[in-house]
């Protein structure tokens, strides 16, 4: 081999005559390299430095490849213009659609700005400034303010009221008349206080049981005299309680009157009726019907914390307790004012309903076998009270029971029987 050439030429004619002899061995790099001789250092090829392509012509790469060369690079073969496949037309076609497309695009919306700069600017005042609470008014007003306040006063909101209620026109009849201080007055007799507090004129009531109609009085019919004693006795459902509930009111009759001082009771309204035994009816029961969380006193001033307003009662407090004090005093309780109902002997309670009965200075009083609960001796005090209470205060009283000895303390007892009155007894002397 000529030294003389240059170098790039001498490795082309090195490397043409390494792939001249491979060729002949069947030794090329794509086949599969079984039973190669083991070359030598001498027999290694000289790498063959790349040629560069031209710039303006593309390169496709070669087929094959020997480890350390690289075969030259073949341009790739263009076709002609008027033979592009029609999917590359198709794109450009779309291509050139979306330009036109781009370009026929309105322009893009400005953005907007601001709340605070699309406003107007007398808007700002209210957005911006705070929310202050009115100024307070002038202690001095000017004067033409006082004198609009003086020519224009403001209005007060009305209220109505319901009107007072006038129990003295409701129950006028039953104001005390005068024959009353004619009984109370020094001197004076039973004989000539036949005045009538109360007229009971054929009285008939029963009570409905399931479909039954059973009659408790059958024409009851009597009277009893202003300062009278009068008693009623008779057994056990006789109709004696039932007839002292209609003379006070507490139950309506199913037929006849009941007058109270001229005047028929029976068919009042409840609220009158109501009334009317708050004021003039003074009410003693069997079972006491004491309060258990009030005192002695306490139950006592009940009736008239009832009768008046809540001003009314404070105004006068200090004399109603006075009064309270002086009823327990005379019926022997004046060390148990504040005692509680508990704490008291059955006399003692029944004591104490004779004074709760009496705080309010009724005219009548009503006593449903006040002894019934008690012993013989303390009965004993019980219908003693009474009588003293009707001889001292001339109070009319209507006691019932049944017990004939107890009856024969009155002026006067009245026996039913079945309903019906079977005699009349006036006291001897």
């Amino acid at each position: 081999m000529d030294r003389s050439l240059p170098d790039d030429e001498r490795q082309s004619q090195i490397l043409s005559a390494f792939l001249r002899k491979s060729a002949r061995s069947g030794k090329l790099s794509s086949g599969t390299g079984d039973g190669e001789p083991e070359q030598t250092p001498e027999q290694k090829p000289v790498p063959q430095p790349q040629q560069k392509p031209a710039q303006d012509t593309p390169r496709a790469p070669s087929s094959f490849s020997v480890e350390g060369t690289l075969p030259p690079e073949r341009p790739l073969p263009q076709a002609p213009a008027a033979e592009q496949p029609a999917e590359t037309s198709a794109r450009a076609g779309a291509a050139e659609r979306e330009e036109e497309v781009i370009l026929e695009r309105p322009a893009a919306v400005p953005a907007q700005p601001p709340l605070e700069e699309a406003l107007p600017e007398e808007y700002d005042e209210i957005i911006l400034e705070p929310v202050l609470p009115p100024e307070p008014l002038a202690v001095d007003n000017p004067p033409a303010e006082r004198q609009r306040r003086a020519e224009q006063p403001d209005e007060p909101a009305s209220v109505t009221f319901p009107p007072p209620i006038d129990i003295d026109q409701w129950i006028s009849p039953l104001k005390t008349p005068p024959r009353a201080a004619k009984h109370a007055s020094k001197g004076s007799s039973k004989q000539n206080s036949r005045d009538d507090l109360v007229v009971v004129s054929d009285l008939h009531k029963g009570y409905i049981k399931g479909k039954v109609n059973i009659p408790v009085l059958r024409g009851v019919s009597f009277s009893v005299a202003e300062g009278e004693y009068l008693s009623i006795v008779g057994q056990s459902g006789s109709g004696k309680s039932t007839l002292l509930h209609l003379m006070g009111t507490l139950d309506i009759p199913d037929s006849g009157t009941v007058h109270f001082d001229g005047q028929r009771i029976d068919n009042l309204p409840t609220r009158q009726r109501d009334l009317l035994r708050n004021r003039y009816i003074g009410m003693i029961f069997q079972f006491y019907h004491l309060i258990p969380e009030m005192t002695m006193i306490e139950n006592v001033l009940a009736p008239l914390m009832i009768r008046d307003s809540v001003f009314g009662y404070l105004t006068a407090r200090r004399a109603f307790r006075n009064r309270a004090k002086e009823l327990l005093e005379m019926v022997g309780l004046g060390h148990r004012i504040h005692h509680k109902p508990n704490e008291l002997s059955g006399g003692e309670m029944q004591r104490t309903a004779i004074a709760r009965a009496l705080i309010t200075e009724p005219r009548i009083l009503l006593a449903d076998e006040p002894t019934g609960n008690l012993d013989s001796k303390t009965s004993a005090e019980i219908v003693k009270l009474l009588r003293s209470l009707n001889e001292q205060r001339r109070l009319t009283i209507i006691m019932v029971t049944h017990d004939t000895a107890q009856a024969e303390e009155a002026d006067r007892y009245i026996r039913l029987v079945d309903g019906q009155i079977a005699e009349t007894v006036q006291r001897k002397g």
